[in-house]
């Protein structure tokens, strides 16, 4: 959704247009009531919801055509702006996913604060020497990141790793979770 919420604005700079303002505000305020009922326990809306968020969602869609194709107004980004609206109509539903089901996150902060640090070793020197030595990065960093996720000290860890006595997923999921 945060990124979603970002090329709307930049959609909003670009064109004035009213109908970024007001999705940005039913994807607001549609994440603050999922967050709200997240803290009491909820684990979806109500269909009553989920249907209105849809009709909200199509009619600022609507408003959003009639907005680009207003011809009373200069719109440099016009065919720019089609396409990222016929986006938004095709791929509705998965815009709107993380809304219909609370166990998937509304961003995608987690993977993008996964994938980081390959960035920056790839900033810093440019590549890997070879495919190996790329696996063998990825292969490291999984481990790590798996025991640090599961509340496993990383020294301990790697500790382990490099006697060659790796955690097992079973160690590391435990026995009531590697059972489902």
């Amino acid at each position: 959704m945060i990124h979603l919420v970002r090329r709307l604005k930049k959609k909003k700079e670009q064109t004035e247009h009213e109908w970024c303002d007001n999705m940005i505000k039913l994807l607001s305020n549609t994440n603050k009531d999922r967050n709200q009922l997240l803290k009491e326990g909820k684990e979806t809306f109500e269909f009553s919801y989920i249907k209105e968020l849809n009709e909200k969602y199509d009619k600022t869609l609507g408003e959003a055509k009639e907005e680009n194709e207003d011809k009373t107004k200069t719109n440099y980004y016009e065919k720019e702006e089609k396409s990222f609206i016929n986006d938004l109509i095709k791929y509705k539903n998965n815009y709107l996913l993380w809304a219909y089901d609370f166990r998937l996150p509304s961003t995608n902060n987690n993977s993008e604060r996964n994938i980081r640090p390959i960035k920056s070793k790839m900033k810093i020197s440019g590549q890997f020497q070879s495919l190996s030595y790329l696996q063998y990065y990825a292969n490291i960093r999984t481990y790590i990141e798996t025991c640090k996720k599961n509340h496993i000290n990383i020294i301990e860890a790697c500790i382990r790793l490099m006697n060659n006595n790796p955690y097992t997923l079973k160690e590391i999921l435990g026995d009531e979770k590697n059972s489902e």
